[in-house]
């Protein structure tokens, strides 16, 4: 018991991310706390794993233990992991394999973000397809101010979201802005007080998890432009399996009715 209760130990302070189960809502956790949630290369490994099991749901809702998201990835593993541009690209492997899992979840994934959200935590904060901001989180993209080049798999997402004019100056002045600020150059949706936050991220969740999910798979689907194996897009066989499915009669009827429909994925 000695034995194990260390290795757990060991795990959450090396850094970890965890899924917790509450109903329908998957809740993914970084937990590195000691280092405001910075990202070691341990932790982007094993980030794919826990997409997959988040994966089970009707939502997932992604946030950091403590007073911050995350702080991004952690530099003081780059002397030894990331030292050269051999390094670099390997970490740039793992790291994007670590992105597109989150990205490509089939349910909703909720945001939820709380003090420091700093460069590739940016990028995985952008990875959710609805995200809430505390009052008072911040945003940086800090690469010029430590000598790094700053990846593709990072810029893109970035400039599809806000624009090539906005990712430029955030990306050249590295300046720290502030929520509304984000709020209004649309890297997150809603800004609410900080205590607060939890909450409204929760309650969009429940929103979320209420409505139809084979909708949602279509639409997340199409945003993202998979092709299936057959050769057509991926969206297109997700947009027809919704006319097809017992939810859309649930719909129609509930409509009807004049009540509220349950949905069952089916």
């Amino acid at each position: 018991m000695m034995h194990r209760a260390v290795r757990r130990l060991s795990s959450a302070a090396q850094g970890q991310f965890r899924v917790k189960t509450e109903g329908s809502l998957r809740r993914v956790v970084i937990d590195h706390p000691a280092r405001r949630n910075a990202l070691t290369l341990d932790m982007y490994r094993q980030l794919p794993r826990i997409a997959a099991d988040a994966n089970g749901g009707r939502v997932a809702l992604l946030e950091g233990v403590g007073e911050h998201f995350s702080a991004g990835s952690d530099i003081s593993e780059f002397a030894t992991l990331r030292a050269d541009s051999y390094q670099a690209e390997e970490w740039d492997v793992v790291e994007v394999k670590a992105a597109e899992a989150l990205r490509d979840l089939d349910i909703p994934l909720v945001a939820l973000v709380r003090g420091n959200c700093y460069g590739s935590a940016l990028n995985l904060m952008l990875m959710a397809d609805v995200r809430v901001a505390a009052d008072d989180a911040t945003f940086c993209v800090p690469p010029a101010k430590l000598g790094l080049g700053y990846p593709r798999h990072l810029l893109e997402p970035l400039v599809d979201t806000v624009g090539r004019s906005a990712a430029s100056e955030l990306i050249l002045t590295a300046r720290v802005i502030g929520a509304d600020e984000a709020k209004q150059l649309g890297l997150v949706h809603r800004v609410v007080a900080a205590n607060d936050a939890a909450a409204a991220a929760e309650a969009a969740a429940a929103e979320i998890a209420s409505l139809a999910p084979l909708v949602q798979r279509a639409a997340k689907a199409m945003m993202r432009g998979r092709r299936g194996k057959d050769g057509r897009f991926m969206a297109d066989a997700r947009y027809q399996e919704c006319f097809d499915s017992r939810d859309y009669q649930e719909g129609l009827r509930a409509f009807a009715e004049g009540r509220d429909p349950v949905f069952n994925g089916r």
